[in-house]
């Protein structure tokens, strides 16, 4: 009886994962690379046209350089989806890995970067892993405290961890409860995506997420580089 039981959790703990791969290839498949190729095609008749002002030229290479940026997270997100053991890995350097989710936002002309103040480490710290992922992972953690907080968002790099705290009113329980199971999460949840990627990636490459969160002033989301 042990051993059916042991083997009927298997496979449940299985389908679970093969659920949750599936909803996450249908969803970058089919709702994320059609509008991409769609605005890589109309920036390539834009640029061919010749017509562009200089000021123009320069609009265009940060909408490239965005639609490019997305186009590198939706095969990341297909890679991890798809493949086990075979994620780049290369020493990153977390500070920098910062720097370029700070600039992009201010690329894009998101005034709501003024909001985000950042505790910069004495030293940097590199760690092996995957950068599009880190990258990934960063964005979508900050994004997510902007948008749901009018106040200050702060991001502190520690030597094996990576904290994003916001002054709004805490996340919901539900969510905590999802963020902090240890069981894979079997499908994409209907109230957001960022926070559904952000625990992808840490299950992926096995870090551990903690929860800080006052449910009347704040809220702050821990990932550290391990399960340590």
């Amino acid at each position: 009886i042990e051993i059916t039981q042991v083997l009927n959790n298997l496979l449940e703990t299985l389908a679970a994962y093969l659920q949750r791969e599936k909803a996450l290839i249908s969803l970058a498949s089919h709702e994320l690379r059609t509008p991409i190729a769609v605005i890589s095609g109309a920036l390539d008749v834009i640029d061919n046209r010749g017509t562009l002002t200089n000021e123009n030229q320069k609009t265009i290479a940060r909408i490239r350089h965005a639609t490019e940026k997305m186009q590198a997270d939706v095969d990341a997100l297909l890679h991890l989806a798809h493949q086990a053991g075979q994620l780049t890995s290369e020493p990153v350097n977390l500070a920098n890995s910062v720097r370029g989710v700070l600039n992009e936002l201010e690329n894009s002309k998101d005034t709501a970067i003024q909001r985000i103040s950042v505790n910069w480490p004495t030293q940097d710290k590199l760690i092996e892993t995957d950068p599009a992922l880190v990258r990934m992972l960063i964005r979508n953690l900050v994004q997510n405290s902007l948008r749901h907080t009018d106040g200050r968002v702060g991001i502190s790099l520690g030597d094996n961890n990576l904290t994003i705290s916001d002054q709004g009113p805490g996340l919901p329980a539900h969510i905590v409860s999802r963020l902090q199971t240890q069981s894979p999460l079997s499908e994409v949840p209907d109230d957001g995506l960022g926070l559904f990627i952000v625990k992808l990636i840490c299950e992926r490459l096995n870090w551990r997420l903690d929860i800080e969160n006052d449910n009347a002033s704040s809220a702050g989301i821990v990932v550290w580089f391990g399960t340590t």
